[in-house]
């Protein structure tokens, strides 16, 4: 079964990467993300700015 993440975790995960420094590699790991998952909501939330 496909997991769901409200719109909240996907932007808390992004601002690691993002604000915080954090590897996307480091992330996925911590919080068990699909391979892709967390780039394409890095592409989505940035396609917003």
């Amino acid at each position: 079964m496909k997991k769901q993440y409200d719109e909240v975790f996907k932007k808390q995960c992004v601002k690691l990467v993002i604000k915080e420094g954090r590897t996307i590699s480091s992330i996925q790991r911590e919080f068990d993300l699909g391979h892709g998952t967390l780039n394409a909501w890095i592409k989505n939330i940035l396609r917003h700015f």
